[in-house]
């Protein structure tokens, strides 16, 4: 049987505002301002004002940033 989960265990989120995104990839709220100017930042949506990161869409952009060596 799986443990409950307790009632003040904060839910996972789906969605992030940049300084919560910047915190989720260690990086900073200018490094992903910049690159989303620039656009090569991780996909965002803009609801009116506020810009939000899906949580699978940041973990796809570091994916996809990944450098992999050929042995020599």
């Amino acid at each position: 049987m799986l443990p409950s989960a307790s009632p003040t265990a904060s839910p996972i989120r789906k969605y992030l505002r940049i300084t919560e995104a910047a915190v989720y990839l260690n990086l900073s709220v200018a490094f992903l301002r910049k690159y989303k100017a620039l656009r090569q930042g991780p996909k965002f949506s803009k609801l009116g004002d506020l810009i939000v990161y899906n949580v699978d869409d940041l973990d796809a952009w570091v994916k996809s940033n990944l450098v992999q060596f050929k042995a020599a």
